[in-house]
């Protein structure tokens, strides 16, 4: 295994590579990922569905009609009534502080309620009681000013006009009547019956012309109808009050599924994805220079004069890269677990199934990254040859594989994402994840164990392909290889 022993001590002379390459890149990639689990744990949370509140206005509710009974009766039912809904704040009853409190947002709306309203308000309803078509009168108005600061002022305008309408109609139905009135009306009522039983006696009979003066006489017998008082508004308003949620309109909130599962694992598959970057640059860096420095010349030399059988050679350098693949693969597997659970999300709940699919497509992509590095190796490129296509094949990964756009990539870079193993690195994760890739079209991101599979499969499929155009590359250039001293050697590949 010395073999083997001096591969790792290989990588270890170039560590510098490994922490630029995984460690800072994927760093990078990881606050990119932190950012989008936390707007998922963020719109989870605002997700779940509660109670429904309305904005409450802040009211300033002046009443100059305390002197009269029915004035105290009317302001203390709306003061009651529109606190359910609304804060009521105190102002100082001058034009000053009126207006200071309605420029300067203290107050969404004043309301007003004139001296002698109380009494105004009872004519009219005792004017309309006594008509021929009850609620006709109009109703006198309270004087109102809605700030412009805020719109709740022009809303809480309407639950005034509801409370006046509950008012309105609990006092002519007789809802809203005090005890005692009750009682006397109903005495009044019993005591007329048998003219109204005599009325319909008459109007049963044949029709003839005796029947008019019989029935007009039973009519003008009627009583006449209570006139009311403000005791029977106090009734009413506290009538109204008490009845405020049916008086309000209709508000439903409509439950629906909760989408929390699938928005999480759209982050975390976002997170997941983004590993495509720094394991295929890193890998490809330092698993081209672990083998270029063995296929260098005087290297290359020494293997063909070693008794060892070249194929055990070629599986020690084989297996000191894979190790270093699977701890590319660990160092970003404990990275985005941690990136996360730091984020306020849980794996588990992601279910755990899922979550060690998106990892195993990980890791055969970590085992294409090496394999791609391999072939690179094979070609004998300097090393700035090798950090330049380690760089550019990891950007042009993350590019076009669709982790990183926010929307649909267009079809010239999703045929050249479809060329490499990112696009379909990115697929695996999102149907290992049950959810749509962000940058790719539906049918690309349909999830599905078969959806993981597919992809999954082409991704080894890639490696395979690489390995097979790196070993035909080394066969070429060892059948062309001498056995002469090198004139020159590259430094920065010797261990």
């Amino acid at each position: 295994m010395s073999t083997y022993k001096t591969a790792l001590r290989v990588v270890w002379a170039h560590k510098f590579y490994f922490l630029i390459y995984l460690v800072g890149m994927s760093a990078i990639m990881l606050v990119i990922g932190f950012s989008n689990m936390q707007a998922a744990v963020s719109a989870t949370a605002s997700s779940s569905v509660g109670r429904f509140e309305p904005a409450r206005a802040k009211i300033a509710l002046i009443n100059r009609d305390k002197a009269s009974e029915a004035g105290r009766n009317l302001g203390q039912g709306l003061e009651d009534y529109l606190k359910k809904s609304s804060d009521l704040v105190a102002v100082d009853d001058d034009l000053q502080s009126l207006q200071d409190a309605n420029v300067s947002g203290k107050s969404d709306l004043t309301i007003i309620i004139p001296s002698g309203y109380g009494q105004q308000f009872l004519d009219k309803l005792n004017e309309s009681q006594s008509s021929s078509q009850p609620g006709s009168a109009a109703l006198p108005e309270v004087e109102t000013a809605a700030s412009y600061n805020s719109s709740r002022g022009s809303l809480a305008q309407l639950q005034i006009d509801a409370f006046f309408d509950g008012l309105r109609t609990a006092s002519l139905t007789g809802l809203g009547r005090a005890p005692g009135a009750a009682q006397a009306e109903s005495a009044a009522t019993s005591g007329s019956a048998p003219a109204s039983s005599f009325g319909a006696a008459s109007t049963s009979a044949p029709a003839s012309a005796s029947a008019s003066p019989v029935a007009s006489h039973a009519q003008s017998q009627a009583p006449s109808p209570t006139p009311l008082s403000p005791a029977d508004l106090k009734s009413a308003a506290a009538y109204t009050v008490s009845h405020y949620a049916s008086n309000q309109p209709a508000i439903k909130v409509q439950t629906t599924s909760k989408k929390d599962a699938k928005t999480l694992a759209a982050g975390f598959a976002g997170t997941i994805s983004l590993a495509a970057y720094p394991l295929m640059t890193a890998l490809t860096v330092c698993v081209a220079i672990l083998f270029g420095a063995f296929n260098s010349p005087d290297r290359h030399r020494r293997l063909l004069s070693s008794p060892l059988p070249t194929a055990a050679l070629d599986w020690q350098e084989l297996l000191a890269a894979f190790i270093l693949a699977v701890v590319s693969w660990g160092y970003y597997l404990l990275a985005a677990v941690g990136s996360t659970t730091a984020a306020g999300g849980s794996v588990a709940s992601l279910g755990w199934g899922r979550v060690w699919l998106s990892f195993a497509a990980m890791f055969v992509f970590a085992l294409a990254a090496a394999a791609f590095g391999f072939m690179l190796s094979q070609f004998n490129p300097s090393s700035s040859v090798i950090n330049a296509v380690g760089v550019i094949a990891g950007l042009l990964i993350m590019f076009t594989s669709g982790a990183t756009s926010g929307g649909y990539l267009p079809t010239s870079m999703q045929t050249i994402g479809k060329l490499t193993p990112g696009w379909w690195y990115n697929s695996a994760v999102t149907a290992a994840m049950g959810v749509d890739s962000s940058g790719q079209n539906a049918a690309t991101g349909s999830t599905g164990i078969g959806s993981w599979l597919a992809p999954l499969g082409l991704i080894a499929l890639f490696a395979l392909a690489y390995i097979c155009v790196g070993l035909m590359a080394s066969r070429l250039t060892r059948t062309r290889s001498t056995l002469a001293a090198a004139t020159t050697s590259d430094p920065t590949l010797v261990g």
